[in-house]
């Protein structure tokens, strides 16, 4: 047996592994402790590495993301606006007259002072429905009557007879170089297109904004169109000659309308960069670009100081393990506190590094919000703005701190409607929300904006400064006055279609009812004298009368649309949809017309009625050379097949 073995002559008696004597380790298990204790900080220093450097990788990448998606954002706007003025420039009663009556000459002439008036704008040009240039401005000798049908504008706005933006091409004048085109159709009157404006884009003017984005050092903005062509890039001089970037990865990306932030190589110049990409309108798209090496230099420089504070964090772990194990060798139950109080230094300086990265993180989302912010004291004066209100001002922020007062960047209106109505009114409630008011710019130029603020007092109630959010609403008025004026255009057009509707079947009653009249006479006096197929014949025509007499009904009551509330009721679309059917089908008595099942909807009437009308009119017209034309007529509840 052990227990003899272990006893037996001889045989030294060992001592089992037990702290020597109460309160004392033994050599071996301090050891361990001690190893375990630097292998447990060297975990949590590499895990806590990783995390600051992940978090540290993913600001510095959202921040130029974040300046791509503003750089989208406006280049859609100036889309829009390049877009609208064209239209405009389009719509001119007088020009679209001169071109109507093929007077080319005559309508360039209106046009004239365009490319000095934007600069932009490089050249303008009308051609033909068929692509044929008949007039320019400024004029090119050698292009008139040439056919430009082969650009992508012409084919572009062809398409649809829509405004439209063309990729960046080579221009056929001299000197050769690259543009871009916006192309709207001149029509003469209603729907008929009579010819094509074509506005050419001069591209460094265009995109010139590009280059006032700050990016930190060496970086830059760059654009990209729908053909996957470098359409702008402000550290290269506008080339001679377009030039593609398919095939790389992020750029096919942003042509699939992906927005994302890649490193590696540029496609520009094959250097190592962070790009963030944006896909704008048109098929457009931003691309924000930096050195890595600057994009992470911030990164870096923060993880060498991490790196030194575990470095200390270590050495003094290990001092402080050392001494605790010390201590735990006479007093083993202060063991756990001082742990605790390790564990509770090392998540004290993390969260101190966080709070500190969160800090700048703010001041630069302050800085470059898309609204104005700022702040004044108690005597009203400017205490902290930020970039974005000093931009739309015009003023540095050292001529704003301290100097002015915020009645100063007002037009006197707007500051003695400040003083007198809102500022009482803001000290009393606390609050102000979205007053308008007319702001005037340093040089002397006006613009609309809408201003929030809220006050900070003191504990004893009186008023120490406020803190405001100012949001520039040129845009909204500047759409607000289209909205008023088109919905004026539509009142007129609707009312001169309600009297035109009116007036027409008016006339068209008269007639008809001397058709039923008659037929009425026919059918009582000569009745008798005519055989079945007469008869049914007459039937026909007095039935169709009163159908007519209906269309006309519907026809006025379609006309007043514009003017009167839809009636929504229920609707039997299966029965309207059989009674059409079967009115359209005696002119075609050949026809086979097959109903499936067809849900109940809300809705008026008489509208659908004539929707059915159309349809099946269609249907029966354009099958008419069939011997035996089948229709098919069905639908489903959830309105995705007709």
């Amino acid at each position: 047996m052990r227990g003899a073995a272990g006893t037996g002559a001889g045989a030294p008696e060992r001592a089992p592994l037990r702290p020597w004597r109460e309160g004392r380790m033994t050599p071996r298990a301090l050891y361990l402790v001690l190893a375990a204790t630097f292998v447990a900080l060297g975990v949590a220093a590499l895990q806590t590495y990783r995390a600051v450097e992940s978090e540290l990788t993913d600001a510095a990448l959202a921040r130029r993301s974040a300046i791509a998606q503003l750089a989208a954002a406006t280049l859609s706007a100036r889309f829009e606006r390049v877009i609208d003025l064209s239209v405009s420039l389009a719509t001119r009663v007088r020009f679209r007259e001169h071109v109507a009556a093929g007077r080319w000459t005559e309508a360039a002439a209106i046009l004239s002072q365009v490319p000095w008036d934007f600069p932009y704008v490089e050249r303008l040009f009308l051609t033909d429905t068929r692509g044929t240039l008949e007039a320019d401005v400024p004029e090119l000798p050698g292009v008139q009557g040439r056919n430009f049908a082969y650009r992508e504008w012409y084919a572009g706005v062809s398409q649809n007879w829509q405004p439209y933006i063309s990729p960046v091409y080579q221009r056929a004048a001299v000197p050769q170089r690259n543009v871009f085109a916006v192309a709207v159709p001149v029509r003469a009157g209603g729907d008929r297109v009579a010819g094509i404006l074509v506005v050419q884009v001069d591209l460094a003017a265009f995109f010139d904004w590009t280059r006032a984005v700050d990016l930190g050092p060496g970086g830059l903005l760059y654009v990209v169109d729908g053909r996957r062509q470098l359409a702008f890039h402000p550290g290269r001089p506008v080339p001679a000659e377009v030039r593609s970037l398919a095939g790389n990865p992020f750029i096919e990306s942003l042509l699939r309308n992906e927005a994302g932030v890649v490193v590696g190589p540029s496609p520009v110049d094959a250097a190592v960069v962070v790009s963030a990409f944006v896909p704008a309108t048109q098929g457009w798209g931003v691309v924000a670009q930096q050195p890595a090496e600057f994009v992470f230099a911030a990164r870096d420089n923060q993880l060498r100081r991490v790196v030194i504070g575990f470095g200390v964090i270590v050495v003094l772990g290990a001092l402080l393990a050392y001494l605790a194990l010390h201590l735990v060798v006479r007093r083993r139950e202060a063991e756990g506190d001082r742990r605790v109080k390790l564990e509770l230094e090392r998540r004290v300086e993390e969260r101190t590094r966080q709070l500190e990265a969160a800090g700048r993180a703010l001041s630069d989302l302050y800085d470059n919000a898309p609204c104005g912010y700022h702040s004044v004291d108690a005597e009203g004066r400017f205490v902290r703005i930020n970039d974005t209100w000093l931009s739309w001002l015009g003023y540095r922020r050292e001529e704003v701190i301290g100097k002015l007062r915020h009645p100063d960047i007002m037009t006197p209106a707007s500051a003695a409607r400040f003083r007198a109505e809102c500022f009482p009114l803001f000290k009393r409630q606390g609050w102000l929300k979205g007053v308008e008011f007319e702001y005037v710019r340093k040089d002397g130029s006006t613009f609309p904006a809408s201003l929030s603020a809220t006050t900070i007092y003191d504990a004893a109630g009186n008023y120490l400064s406020s803190r405001s959010t100012v949001f520039d609403i040129s845009e909204r008025k500047r759409i607000e006055a289209e909205v008023h004026a088109l919905n004026a255009r539509l009142e007129t057009a609707n009312q001169e279609l309600e009297s035109f509707s009116y007036s027409v079947s008016h006339d068209l009653r008269a007639p008809l009812r001397a058709v039923d009249g008659y037929a009425l006479m026919l059918e009582e006096d000569y009745g008798t004298r005519l055989d079945d197929e007469g008869r049914r014949l007459l039937a026909v025509v007095r039935s169709e009368s009163k159908r007519m007499g209906h269309l006309i009904d519907d026809l006025l009551a379609f006309a007043r649309t514009g003017s009167q509330r839809i009636d929504l009721v229920a609707v039997d679309m299966a029965g309207l949809a059989r009674e059409t059917a079967a009115e359209a089908a005696r002119e075609q008595p050949a026809a086979r017309i097959e109903f499936d099942e067809l849900p109940a909807v809300h809705g008026d009437r008489a509208l659908l009625r004539q929707v059915w009308v159309n349809l099946i009119g269609n249907a029966l017209k354009y099958s008419s050379k069939v011997a035996a034309p089948r229709i098919e007529v069905g639908g489903r509840a959830n309105g995705t097949e007709c």
